[in-house]
């Protein structure tokens, strides 16, 4: 009913939104899908894969997938076998009354079609309390699975998804009645049955025009259906030469006023549900995040930048300037930040974006100022970041302290960012657990 990838990628999405714990860091994630040539849409798939490395999102989905069908299965199943006891029941007595046996069998869904029909008018349609029920069916009070609870209910309340319910409740209803042919044909075929008909309201006359518009498409089928004179031989007590007649009008009456509109309205249902195709909701902060962060682009020549070229101070830090913090990309967690800001620090907040590294370097040519950044390890000290810190570190009258932060596992990438801060002599510490840890 949703598309899985749309349904993983929104999964993460929210599950990242609640601070979710994933199997593999975003920030490195999105580090290393910087450079990727892949289409936006793929990134965010690839980006998806990547952080459930575990494939725990990815198991929980399937799974739910496999727990709706089973679901979907037992519950035709058990309304085929319903329809064919039910079939059994009306049809214990070997005289039957024939328009009594027409209305059980196909009376209520009639009624609940033209239900579906006026359903299909409304502009805003609410989502079935047993769909609901349905929906929660297996679903523990985890936060990934009440994540993707949510999702699916958000989605199945839109008036599209209509088409949807529509679809469940067809196949629900192909089942029933195909029981109840079932049932009646095989009673037909095992036990000899006497037609008639009793009405206090309606007479021969109308009878026989009501039998003769029910029995119209039978005949152009080519069965044997009742007439006038089988009408009027059948009032009160039945006769067993036109059994066959009254017992091809009944089965045939289920199956092209029963089944055959169930069929088309479950197939028109299922056509619109294969068109649904969400979008994912890019407009939302993180996607425009993400999104600044892979268009981001440094172009620049190999004479533009030399490994080995130490950047000379321009001025001495000024021990009167105010101290401002930023963080490079991605916010520390809460213990590193609590460490490396200064209690009486103007917070920038997160500089990702072109615009705001652009803005950050405007407010220290503004004022004198001295710039606390703190810079997440797990990423490379690539050129555009490291010619940024030069001149953020000319333009800063109090000095840059890069604070550099992260994990044990990244010591490797912590010596290749303190070896590129010493070679431009810009000023360092290190924020994250001791190596002795």
């Amino acid at each position: 009913m949703i598309p899985f990838r749309y349904a993983y990628i929104e999964l993460v999405r929210r599950l990242e939104e609640q601070h979710h714990v994933f199997a593999s860091d975003p920030a490195r994630i999105n580090t290393e899908l910087k450079h990727s040539a892949a289409d936006f849409d793929s990134k965010l798939w690839l980006r998806a894969q990547r952080i459930d490395s575990d494939q725990h999102v990815h198991t929980l989905l399937q799974n739910y997938v496999s727990r709706a069908l089973l679901l979907k299965q037992v519950l035709w199943v058990l309304w085929l076998v319903v329809g064919i006891f039910t079939a059994v029941g009306l049809m214990q007595t070997p005289a039957l009354n024939f328009f009594y046996v027409l209305v059980s069998v196909l009376g209520v869904n009639a009624l609940v079609f033209l239900w579906w029909l006026v359903y299909l008018l409304k502009p805003q349609v609410r989502l079935p309390t047993w769909l609901q029920a349905g929906l929660g069916w297996g679903v523990q009070r985890k936060p990934e699975q009440q994540a993707l609870l949510a999702l699916l209910r958000e989605h199945l309340a839109q008036p599209s998804m209509k088409w949807l319910v529509g679809a469940i409740s067809h196949s629900m209803w192909l089942a029933s009645l195909g029981g109840l042919l079932l049932g009646v044909v095989m009673m037909l075929l095992v036990r000899q049955y006497t037609f008639s008909w009793q009405s206090t309201l309606l007479d021969q006359g109308s009878l026989n025009t009501v039998v003769a518009a029910l029995a119209w498409l039978p005949h152009v089928l080519g069965l044997n259906v009742p007439d006038a004179h089988t009408v009027a031989a059948s009032q009160s007590v039945g006769d067993v030469a036109f059994s066959r007649q009254w017992a091809n009008l009944l089965w045939s009456s289920l199956l092209v006023y029963g089944i055959v509109p169930r069929l088309l309205a479950w197939l028109l249902c299922r056509w619109r549900v294969r068109a649904y195709r969400p979008q994912l909701p890019l407009e939302l902060p993180y996607y425009q995040r993400l999104r600044r962060l892979w268009q981001t682009q440094i172009v620049d020549s190999g004479s533009d930048y030399r490994a080995d070229a130490k950047r000379e101070r321009s001025h001495a830090p000024l021990a009167t300037a105010s101290i401002v913090f930023a963080a490079w990309e991605s916010l520390p967690d809460s213990a590193s930040l609590l460490q490396m800001r200064p209690v009486n620090a103007q917070d920038l907040g997160i500089i990702d974006s072109r615009s705001e590294q652009e803005a950050l370097l405007q407010h220290l040519q503004a004022a004198p100022v001295r710039l606390h950044l703190a810079v997440r390890v797990n990423s490379l000290p690539e050129r555009g970041s490291m010619r940024r810190f030069d001149a953020y570190a000319d333009a800063a009258k109090g000095g840059l302290l890069v604070c550099l932060w992260g994990e044990n596992e990244d010591g490797e990438r912590l010596r290749l960012w303190q070896q590129a801060l010493n070679e431009q002599a810009i000023e360092w510490q290190w924020n994250g657990a001791s190596d002795e840890e």
